[in-house]
């Protein structure tokens, strides 16, 4: 076991203890400590190396993992994402515990999200099917308009994270207890780093 801080440049710093030795096994233990990683580029400390494979050798040692947002193709796991709002939103509670299985739907793999969506489509032709099923809601409607703005505007990339985490919270994703939860588990300051680590994040932070 050896300690791996983790800098997200969306929700700040965090540290966790673990023994994974490749980037898929470190994945793991990012999802049991709440830490997400997805739609993210990827890069440790020790060899300056960007995490893309899961057979990707770790460093033996401890290290710091920079997680910045990574730009995506339209199609996407951001709009698969985007997708899946939406259809939580629109269905309510059946959407919700469809895509939540196991752990929220935020913290799973883009693979995972395709899997999900293919098994929805089926599910959401039973429902519409049904002549009680109500596919409309003004306030939804609404909800759904003022989320379309905020992800068009201009500076939205720029705080992409931290307008997600206002919707979570506004769909019911998220609730203010599990945001504090995630948040204080094992956020830790800045000032906990080495001079040499804040000094990599801060040229890393310059070349995003």
């Amino acid at each position: 076991m050896r300690t791996v801080k983790v800098y997200s440049t969306s929700t700040g710093l965090f540290q966790l203890e673990s023994a994974a030795t490749t980037w898929e096994e470190l994945q793991a233990d990012l999802l049991s400590n709440d830490i997400p990683y997805q739609g993210m580029k990827v890069v440790e400390s020790r060899n300056n190396t960007s995490l893309e494979r899961g057979d990707a050798v770790l460093p033996t040692g401890s290290f710091v993992l920079m997680l910045s947002p990574e730009k995506t193709k339209s199609g996407g796991y951001r709009e698969t994402r985007e997708l899946i709002q939406s259809i939580i939103a629109n269905y309510g509670d059946a959407a919700k515990n469809h895509f939540n299985q196991g752990r929220n739907y935020t913290l799973k793999s883009a693979s995972e999200l395709d899997s999900l969506l293919s098994s929805w489509w089926e599910i959401e032709d039973n429902m519409e099917s049904d002549d009680d099923f109500d596919t409309y809601d003004a306030d939804v409607d609404k909800i759904e308009k003022a989320v379309e703005l905020i992800r068009s505007t201009s500076f939205y990339d720029e705080r992409e994270a931290d307008f997600e985490i206002a919707i979570d919270l506004i769909y019911g994703n998220k609730t203010l207890n599990s945001l504090r939860s995630e948040i204080c588990r094992n956020v830790i300051s800045v000032s906990s780093l080495s001079s040499e680590e804040q000094e990599w994040l801060r040229k890393m932070s310059q070349g995003l």
